[in-house]
């Protein structure tokens, strides 16, 4: 079973930072996602169920406060977010 992390942020360079810091840390078994904000974040949080969401807060469209309330109020077993 390949483990899924999802990494939500508007900024593309954030976004490659983390995702090769991840991999840097040894983290290679890991099928890592990204979403570009918050409502494809939301999208992709139920279409790929990862195991944790690390979640920026100020994006457009759909913030990561808005993001984390939707997901708690939506879903029974919501995946930890950072």
């Amino acid at each position: 079973m390949t483990h899924k992390i999802l990494i939500v942020d508007d900024n593309e360079a954030e976004r490659f930072l983390i995702h090769r810091t991840l991999k840097k840390l040894g983290i290679k078994e890991c099928q890592i996602m990204e979403a570009n904000d918050g409502e494809e974040g939301y999208d992709k949080i139920y279409t790929e169920v990862p195991e944790v969401v690390l979640l920026d807060i100020n994006m457009p469209k759909m913030n990561g406060l808005e993001v984390l309330k939707k997901v708690k109020a939506t879903m029974d077993t919501p995946p930890p977010f950072i």
